[in-house]
């Protein structure tokens, strides 16, 4: 219920955004949940199933010690096409090998 409230939303728009009853709403939020219903609010929270689950006070779920801005970039990286990706690669290397002042073609 808090993190639908911080949004503003009512258990009426969860109902619209998850395609569920109000009452399986109401049941969520005193937590009777499924794990495909789980996953689904943890997507649209945007937080972790452990968070909502009360397993971790890390609203996000970090792998690899990755810095919350790194793993913003990361979220972002997966909604780009195959060629932008390799477009950033590109300008990343060559961004990268400017720095450290080599003149090998990247």
């Amino acid at each position: 219920m808090q993190l639908r409230t911080e949004r503003g939303w009512t258990q009426s728009d969860l109902v619209e955004k998850m395609y569920l009853s109000q009452r399986s709403i109401s049941k969520i939020e005193k937590g009777e949940c499924t794990l495909s219903n789980l996953i689904l609010l943890a997507d649209l929270y945007e937080v972790s199933t452990d968070y909502l689950l009360g397993r971790s006070a890390e609203r996000r779920f970090i792998t690899l010690g990755l810095d919350p801005l790194t793993t913003d970039i990361i979220e972002q990286l997966n909604l780009f096409t195959t060629a932008e990706k390799e477009i950033l690669l590109k300008h990343l290397k060559l961004s990268n090998a400017l720095k450290s002042g080599e003149t090998t073609t990247v």
